[in-house]
């Protein structure tokens, strides 16, 4: 395993290309193959556009997905019905409301017409590969043939915007990576702003695998030094512009005012 914690602007994803690249040259085993999963659309294309500037499209044993779709193709789909002897036939994103009662009703009544929703893929994933302390030593056995199998045809897996990873996602990863599939995580703990926590998770636990970076080549100094001070994790930037940070109370001003100050600025 493999963790890169590192903020915005120290061109994480363009990081994440070349470690790709480099993985894909070098594999031991060149009939494996490399999967990447993108929390985005950006950074997919981000990595999208690096490799095919090299190779001139996407080889056919790099496979790049939303993390959804991994799950689903590569175990939800496959593998759940080996296990608990039921099969998901389809998926629903539809919305769940705020109610927490409706929500559990709801679920409950897809999971029973063989749909799942998203808003479980984490949590059903982790049955598969993780399963509980009250499983069956059937469970276990099938649990343990199905990871081998996965190691059969993966070599690798990249993730990249970690910080969106739930701690149930981490869970499976962790499984997964014990299993010999070598797995890569790059990501910005500070910016785990749904507090999903499962970066943070991964981070505590395997210190020994943890690649701090703390460059930033994208805020004017002053910016990263307020930031800094709300931050765990503080960065540097290598930009000489100082940068200007002003505040002013909304009853006082005209805020498009105040924005039209910096015409062709990032403002906020």
């Amino acid at each position: 395993m493999r963790l890169t914690n590192a903020g915005a602007g120290a061109g994480k994803t363009s990081r994440l290309a070349f470690e790709i690249q480099e993985r894909f040259e070098h594999r031991p085993n060149r009939k494996k193959h490399i999967f990447v999963v993108a929390y985005s659309n950006y950074a997919s294309s981000v990595i999208t556009k690096h490799l095919e500037l090299i190779y001139g499209q996407i080889p056919n044993e790099i496979h790049l997905s939303a993390i959804h779709s991994f799950f689903w193709n590569n175990i939800i789909e496959p593998y759940y019905y080996l296990i608990f002897g039921n099969q998901f036939f389809s998926i629903s994103n539809q919305a769940l409301g705020e109610s927490t009662n409706y929500k559990a009703s709801k679920l409950r009544e897809l999971r029973d017409s063989g749909i799942l929703h998203v808003a479980e893929f984490s949590r059903i994933t982790k049955q598969v590969l993780v399963g509980g302390s009250g499983s069956k030593k059937n469970e276990k056995i099938m649990r343990a043939r199905i990871l081998s199998r996965l190691d059969s045809f993966i070599d690798s897996i990249f993730v990249d915007e970690a910080q969106d990873m739930d701690k149930n996602t981490a869970d499976c990863f962790t499984a997964i990576d014990a299993a010999g599939i070598n797995c890569y995580f790059v990501g910005d703990v500070n910016q785990d702003l749904r507090s999903r926590k499962g970066f943070a998770m991964l981070l505590k636990s395997f210190p020994e695998d943890v690649h701090e970076v703390d460059e930033n080549h994208r805020c004017p100094l002053r910016h990263i030094e307020l930031s800094n001070q709300y931050s765990v994790h503080n960065q540097k930037s290598d930009r000489s512009n100082v940068g200007v940070l002003e505040y002013a109370l909304e009853p006082d001003v005209e805020v498009m005012d105040v924005l039209n100050r910096y015409p062709g600025s990032m403002n906020f």
